[in-house]
């Protein structure tokens, strides 16, 4: 461990945080990283970290997403692909929340996430793999680790600092997406798009986006 993943001056996540939440966190721990000798002492951000990725396994999910399968896929057929990272601007902001253990809303959020067992993430992932859109449109909301469970807003938030930081973050993610994407249509006869969907659900999100655009836009609903 580092001084970047652990609190500072020798202090434990039962020192910072309240009752309620460890006595919460330490049932995650149990359940999703229970060999993890090192886990009191990380900074509430890394400890989400540990949790959700070991909740991985035990719940039969895999860490990565479909975009790399389809990034395999698009390899394989030769397709120029483009990548828009979203983590731009949030490394700078996390160095200085974290200082503080500001980051505490990120741990509680993966717990209540993961509480009983994880089964609303389970839910969530079986709804994900049959294409039921009105199920996904009730577990997003709830148990996605993206920007429309407000639990995660509220990490970003504490990722960043403040609100505005969050919003500029995310404005300036979404309008880079939104001219890869109108390139990629204007220069190809199909284009496939792998995003979080969060934010296909979401009214303000990427399709509410390119409706304004003047794009024609059919929503998902039903069972894919």
């Amino acid at each position: 461990m580092n001084k970047a993943t652990t609190l500072p001056g020798g202090k434990t996540l039962k020192d910072v945080l309240s009752s309620d939440l460890y006595a919460r966190v330490e049932v995650a721990r149990r359940a999703f990283a229970p060999g993890d000798k090192g886990f009191e002492k990380l900074r509430p951000f890394h400890a989400a970290n540990r949790i959700a990725m070991g909740s991985m396994k035990p719940l039969g999910l895999a860490p990565f997403g479909a975009r790399y399968v389809v990034a395999k896929l698009a390899a394989k057929e030769r397709l120029p692909v483009t990548h828009i990272a979203d983590t731009e601007g949030i490394a700078p902001s996390l160095t200085v929340s974290e200082a503080d253990a500001a980051t505490t809303p990120c741990l509680e959020a993966a717990v209540a996430i993961l509480e009983n067992g994880g089964a609303g993430v389970r839910a969530l992932a079986n709804a994900w793999s049959v294409g039921d859109i009105a199920a996904l449109r009730e577990l997003v909301p709830r148990y996605d680790m993206g920007g429309t469970n407000p639990r995660m807003v509220e990490c970003e938030v504490a990722l960043h600092g403040n609100e505005r930081g969050t919003s500029d973050v995310a404005a300036k993610h979404a309008e880079k997406w939104l001219a890869a994407a109108e390139r990629s249509l204007a220069a190809n006869k199909s284009t496939v798009a792998v995003v979080s969907m969060s934010e296909l659900l979401t009214p303000a999100g990427y399709l509410s986006a390119l409706r304004a655009r003047g794009y024609e836009i059919v929503e998902p609903h039903g069972s894919l």
